[in-house]
Order: C-alpha cells, then sequence, then structure tokens
C-alpha cells in the first residue's frame, strides 16, 4: 500500500508495497543513492533525493496542497487547471555537461582566475567541498559550462527516473550513477502538448520533443529572473534564490533489490551534449536533438494528443467545479 502523494523514490527501489519494503529488509540487498546538495548564499546546504523544481511540476507539486485529501490524485486535479492557464518564466540555467566535467577538448583559451570571493557565497557551511565550482566573475563556457536562457514552462533536476510511482520523467536517470538529469520544458510547450504527456506519463514521452530539453550533467547553477514560482525540493517549497546544485555521490545506502537496473533507458543513446539548443551571449546553436527510445511498432517519436482530448479536459475541469 502506497503512503503519500508521489513514491518516486519507492517506484524506483521496486517497494511500493509493505511486503516487497519487508523482504528488502529481511534479504539485507541495498544500493547506493546519489544526493543532490543545492547550496544558496548564506543559507546552510539543502539536500534531496528526488527531484528538484521550477515551474508547472513545482506549482502543481506544491499549489495542490488545497486538495490533500485527494491523496496522490491532488496532482492530477491541479495540474489540469495549472495546464489551462499556463505559466512561464524566464531563467538563466548553467549547466556543467557530464562529459565536459570529464574532458572538455574544445576549451582551448586559458580560463581566467574565479572571482573567490562570489565563488564563496556558495560554499556550503557543511560537508564535502563543492567538486565543480561555478565560475564567477570569468567567462563559464571557458570552464566547460554552458548556459541555457529563455523562457520556460519548467525546470527539473533529477536524482531519479520516477518522480512518482505513474511519472517517469528521467528515463536516463541512475540513482547511484553519479550524475544529475536536467530537463528543461521551454516557451513552445502547450497546454495541448501538455495534454498528451499527462494522459500516459509513465511512458516518458517528453523525451524527444523539440520544446523539451535532456542532458546529464555535473553541476547546475539556478538564476531565476522573475520574481514568481516556487522552488520545490523534493516536494518542499524554499526560497526562490541562486542556487548552485552539485552531486554527493553515493552518499547512503538504501534498501532495495539486488538486481536493480541502474537506468529505465540506456545511457549511450542520449546524445554528448544533450540540449537540443543551448543560448551564450544572445547567440543560439543548434544541437544535437535527443531521440525518443523507441518501441516494436512506434512510428512517431513527438506524441500527439488524441482527439477527444479537449473533451476530456472539459469533463475534468466540469468534475473539479462541482
Amino acid at each position: 500500500m502506497l503512503i503519500g502523494s508521489g513514491n518516486g523514490l519507492a517506484k524506483c527501489l521496486k517497494s511500493t508495497e509493505a511486503l516487497e519494503s519487508a523482504l528488502h529488509v529481511i534479504k539485507g540487498s541495498t544500493t547506493g543513492l546519489d544526493i543532490l546538495r543545492i547550496v544558496q548564499p548564506g543559507c546552510d546546504p539543502i539536500f534531496s533525493f528526488l527531484s528538484i523544481n521550477y515551474g508547472f511540476i513545482a506549482d502543481v507539486d506544491t499549489e495542490s496542497e488545497v486538495y490533500r485529501w485527494a491523496g496522490p490524485a491532488r496532482l492530477t486535479m491541479y495540474g489540469i487547471q495549472r495546464m489551462l492557464k499556463l505559466r512561464k518564466y524566464g531563467v538563466k540555467v548553467w549547466y556543467l555537461p557530464s562529459h565536459t566535467a570529464v574532458h572538455h577538448p574544445e576549451i582551448t583559451q586559458k580560463p581566467d582566475v574565479p572571482d573567490q570571493e562570489a565563488a564563496a557565497k556558495f560554499h556550503p557551511r557543511h560537508g564535502p567541498p563543492v567538486t565543480h565550482p561555478f565560475p564567477h566573475g570569468t567567462d563559464p563556457t571557458l570552464h566547460g559550462w554552458r548556459l541555457y536562457e529563455g523562457k520556460v514552462v519548467a525546470v527539473e533536476l533529477c536524482n531519479a527516473p520516477w518522480l512518482s510511482y505513474e511519472h517517469l520523467i528521467a528515463p536516463y536517470s541512475g540513482l547511484g550513477d553519479g550524475h544529475m538529469d536536467l530537463i528543461i520544458m521551454d516557451e513552445q510547450m502547450t497546454s495541448m502538448k501538455l495534454a498528451g504527456l499527462m494522459l500516459s506519463p509513465e511512458d516518458a514521452k517528453h523525451v524527444g520533443l523539440e520544446s523539451v530539453h535532456y542532458v546529464k550533467a555535473k553541476a547546475v547553477f539556478f538564476q531565476p529572473q522573475e520574481d514568481r514560482g516556487v522552488f520545490n525540493i523534493d516536494g518542499e517549497a524554499v526560497e526562490r534564490t541562486e542556487a548552485l546544485v552539485d552531486i554527493i555521490e553515493q552518499a547512503v545506502n538504501v534498501f532495495g533489490p539486488a538486481d536493480r537496473k541502474s537506468h529505465e533507458w540506456e545511457p549511450e543513446q542520449l546524445p554528448g551534449p544533450g540540449l537540443n539548443t543551448h543560448t551564450h551571449h544572445g547567440q543560439s546553436a543548434p544541437l544535437p536533438t535527443m531521440q525518443q527510445k523507441q518501441q516494436p511498432g512506434d512510428s512517431a517519436a513527438s506524441p500527439q494528443p488524441p482527439a477527444d482530448t479537449p473533451a476530456r479536459i472539459a469533463d475534468a475541469v466540469q468534475i473539479l467545479t462541482v
């Protein structure tokens, strides 16, 4: 029996039933779990085991508290309401791609020395030092960082493939793979596209859409450009400010099946650069488009909402307003 609204980690560990969980404990089978660390200026670090959200999913998760009595259905109920009045937020998201963090042959110019005083604001007060600090006061691209800038519907930083027991958000994510999965839904995402995705969230059909950008990263520096929106960490709203996110690898062990597959989909199928586009100093550059894993018999890469989607939405709204 599931307890709670999301149960994303339980889904990843195949522990959605009490008996399953008890058997994992009895067998003593464990798996390593990375932890995301969020450092904001003047604050103690915050730790996340599941996801960090800004935009649509964060709004739904936080603002749907008014429907807490509905259990997990509250997310669907409020998601429909929020989808009909889709918000878009201005952001700057600096990210250090995993392949760049290991090897960056394209960087030939000697990087400037970062501003240590500015960087000190994002040094955690507790725990190990930041492995990949953001190079304040220099051109971050010379240190391997990349920038996504513009309006977005949602920004997701994922430490696990399943956001909830029915929502596969980051299929290339592994609980202990040493990477975070950055997913950005840009302003081209529409209510109708979201409606099609919400009808089968377990299929990860958002992956491969031109309006969705996906990259595996070692660190992210998040800069909100608007004084609105919810910054949500594992279901809890926190202060919306600049934030440096890095990874503490294999920080904890959790009970789970010893034979658990690390990733839902094979990471080798993820193109190196990952994001469809990125911008820097106002310039856009196309990058390889992420391709969704095709199942036998599939012919279309991009999901299309069923013809009766408007009617379904109308029926749902009518139920919510009764």
